[in-house]
C-alpha cells in the first residue's frame, strides 16, 4: 500500500488502540486510577477483586505490546487490529444494548 494518507489512518487506529490498552492497563493495576477512570471515588476493592484486576491488567498489557508489534507492519499483521476492533464493537453492543433493557424496564415501572 503506497498511500501515505491511508497508512497513516491505519497507523493512528492502532496507535488509538495502544493508548486505550496502556490506559486501562495501568488502571486495572492500581485501584486508585481505575476509581477515577470509573467514576467511583469510593472505589475500594477487596483481594479478590484486586487479583482479577491484575489478571486483566496483564492481559491488557500483554494486548498493548501485540498492538505495538503489529504497528511496525499494519497491512501485514491487521488481523491484530480486526481483532481489537472486533472487540470494542461487541462490548459497545453489549453495554448500549444493556442501556436499552434498562430504560425499557423504566419506561414499563412507569407505565
Amino acid at each position: 500500500m503506497n498511500d501515505p494518507k491511508r497508512m497513516f489512518l491505519i497507523k493512528i487506529a492502532y496507535w488509538l488502540g495502544i493508548g486505550a490498552d496502556a490506559l486501562w492497563a495501568v488502571a486495572l493495576f492500581s485501584p486508585q486510577v481505575f476509581a477515577i477512570l470509573t467514576g467511583n471515588p469510593d472505589f475500594d476493592p477487596d483481594l479478590q477483586t484486586r487479583l482479577i484486576m491484575g489478571m486483566g491488567g496483564s492481559l491488557m498489557t500483554g494486548w498493548t505490546l501485540l498492538l505495538i508489534w503489529a504497528v511496525r507492519k499494519p497491512i501485514e499483521r491487521r488481523v491484530v487490529i480486526l481483532l481489537t476492533a472486533s472487540g470494542s464493537l461487541w462490548d459497545v453492543y453489549c453495554g448500549f444494548s444493556r442501556l436499552l433493557e434498562r430504560e425499557y424496564f423504566r419506561y414499563l415501572d412507569h407505565s
